[in-house]
């Protein structure tokens, strides 16, 4: 019974003839091979052994155990027919290096989420060594998703207005594709190297955004995030609102007037109601609330006539109103009159996107900045998504 739970450990069905050995209180597996390469690789001939060692692998690793060690034979051979001498190739093992296939795969596995300095603390090795593992083998670990729909939003690489733009499976939640700088070109850039069957892609209501979706992706809809869309209205009211005397020096109350002026009405309590209602005394307020509880009622639309009907009342009312920064959001608002339907009639958004280039910086902060992009983008990859991971058989964490 422990010889069957050690092949299952090992996964090596091409070896026979286990025995256990604890040196210095590492694990060590004697292997031998139930077949051995005897051919000549030069001419093909048979060849005779001339000298045997043995050779150290590490092959897997569990909690309690650490680092596992196989030893095999390693044969010298001397072929018969044309002189050669070469080493004698043993199946499911790599000819040179000390670490086993397996190993290095469950390594990689083991450094998603984590750096490359923690993982070589913790299994032993040269960082330098660990690395080059890693970059070799996590490219064959992504995915190849086909996204319908897309969210492209910017975040920052460093301190002074370095920024990058990011696009993200709006389903998965898995990031495909970054790219440098958020001007026009750089986001058209980046949403050429996605699939064509993109059916809609949401952004936030910058022009930049707006020029590159439809110059790049002419039939998706593209749909504005309704937190940006409501966040125009909520600023505007934070603004006005420092012009009145009202709880000037106390940063809390600030912050709870701001609070009650920005979250719906049903979901306010009476007494909080009678402070919106003592802050709406002031005309322009008032306004710029009405317009932003109107603004919630279009979005809360259900299909496309209706948000098309919803609209057409919010600028009848709107759209040429007394107060400047109302005229100036509804001209906003009417530039982008298809951005705001599909918001109100399709159910995506870019929250999940806020979220993730959250996420971003956390893995920048973890790899120093990452000064090779390439890298950074590799990360970002592969640590992005609600997808499960293939792992390794043989780790028990």
């Amino acid at each position: 019974m422990i010889t069957h739970f050690i092949k299952e450990l090992l996964h090596l069905p091409a070896y026979d003839g286990i025995h256990t050995s604890k040196p210095n209180g590492t694990w060590v597996f004697h292997l031998s091979p139930k077949y051995r390469q005897t051919i000549c690789p030069v001419c093909g001939s048979a060849s005779r052994r001339k000298a045997e060692t043995g050779r150290f692998l590490r092959h897997t690793h569990t909690a309690p155990t650490g680092i596992i060690w196989i030893r095999v034979p390693r044969e010298r051979r001397t072929c018969t027919g044309c002189g050669a001498t070469f080493t004698a190739s043993l199946p499911d093992l790599p000819d040179r290096g000390s670490a086993t296939e397996m190993f290095q795969e469950m390594v990689v596995q083991a450094c998603i989420g984590r750096s490359i300095a923690d993982g070589a603390r913790t299994f032993g090795l040269p960082y330098t060594t660990l690395e080059r593992w890693f970059y070799r083998r996590a490219p064959a670990l992504l995915t190849v998703s086909t996204p319908t729909v897309v969210t492209v939003d910017d975040f920052a690489f460093r301190k002074g207005h370095t920024y990058g733009v990011a696009a993200m499976d709006w389903h998965t939640g898995q990031v495909l594709a970054i790219g440098r700088g958020r001007s026009t070109a750089a986001i058209a850039h980046l949403l050429d190297q996605l699939p064509n069957a993109i059916d809609g892609v949401v952004t936030d209501g910058a022009p930049a955004m707006a020029q590159a979706v439809h110059h790049t992706c002419p039939d998706a809809d593209h749909i504005l995030d309704r937190f940006h869309l409501l966040r125009w209205f909520t600023e505007a009211l934070a603004r006005r609102r420092r012009y009145l005397n009202v709880d000037r020096r106390h940063h809390g109350a600030k912050r709870r007037a701001v609070r009650l002026l920005s979250r719906p009405p049903e979901s306010l309590g009476d007494r909080e109601r009678e402070e919106v209602r003592g802050w709406c005394r002031d005309g322009s307020i008032r306004a710029i609330y009405q317009a932003l509880q109107h603004l919630r009622y279009v979005l809360k639309s259900r299909t496309w006539p209706q948000a098309r009907y919803r609209m057409n009342d919010w600028k009848r009312r709107f759209l040429f109103h007394p107060t400047a920064v109302i005229r100036d959001m509804g001209q906003s608002l009417l530039k982008r009159e298809n951005g705001v339907l599909a918001a109100a009639a399709r159910p995506e958004s870019n929250g999940a996107a806020e979220g993730t280039n959250h996420k971003i910086k956390l893995i920048q902060r973890r790899g120093h900045g990452y000064r090779n992009f390439a890298h950074l983008s590799l990360r970002i990859r592969l640590e992005t998504g609600n997808r499960r991971r293939k792992l390794v058989k043989s780790m028990f964490w």
